[in-house]
């Protein structure tokens, strides 16, 4: 990791800022996920992640940040950026992977249904000035449930990452209104994942 002549952090690169999570992960405590439970079945409802891929959904949505706002982003326009960038997934350090897991829900039925798939996940980074100077908030958008098996497993888990540059351009919303970055095609729904659909605005 680099310094720019004006003094700034280089945190371009995907490793840089892996690098620079594994460096402050340790700033907010997480209790261990391996021993972490996610939402418990609802009885008589099929497994809502399965539910969502079998229509189709590839919405994602980050809706609490430490900065206030919510983001919805597209796994299909990750999946576009990564085939087109030719990018190679990263081992996940297991340190970062825990606090990763512990900023999302994930459904406990699901873990078993895809303990055996290691496809690697997809984790973005985002940038942004705030009050109290700038801020890194980094999300697993992708590949949290074979995440949780994977720690679980104590195997290695392995992720695509995606800058704040390329993290910009998936998000399709920010705070409710499109984004204008976005590089994917506008409109779809959102699923809730208790059972809904949510319209998403154009």
């Amino acid at each position: 990791m680099e310094k720019t002549p004006q003094g700034y952090i280089d945190l371009l690169k995907p490793e840089d800022l892996l690098d620079f999570f594994l460096q402050h992960h340790g700033d907010v405590k997480v209790p261990d996920q391996t021993y972490e439970k996610g939402l418990p079945p609802q009885p008589g409802v099929p497994c809502p992640k399965c539910t969502y891929r079998n229509l189709g959904g590839q919405a994602y949505e980050i809706s609490e940040t430490p900065i206030g706002h919510s983001f919805i982003g597209s796994k299909d326009t990750c999946d576009s950026l990564i085939r087109k960038s030719g990018k190679q997934p990263y081992e996940i350090n297991p340190a970062i992977l825990n606090v990763l897991i512990h900023q999302n829900e994930y459904e406990e039925e699901h873990v078993a249904h895809v303990a055996a798939i290691q496809t690697p996940g997809i984790i973005v980074f985002m940038a942004f000035n705030t009050a109290n100077g700038p801020a890194i908030l980094s999300y697993l958008v992708d590949g949290t449930h074979r995440a949780v098996a994977a720690l679980r497993a104590g195997r290695d888990f392995f992720a695509y990452v995606l800058t704040p540059e390329e993290a910009l351009q998936c998000m399709s919303h920010i705070d409710g209104k499109p984004n204008p970055h976005f590089i994917g095609q506008q409109g779809g729904v959102l699923w809730d994942g208790r059972g809904s659909f949510i319209p998403l605005p154009r």
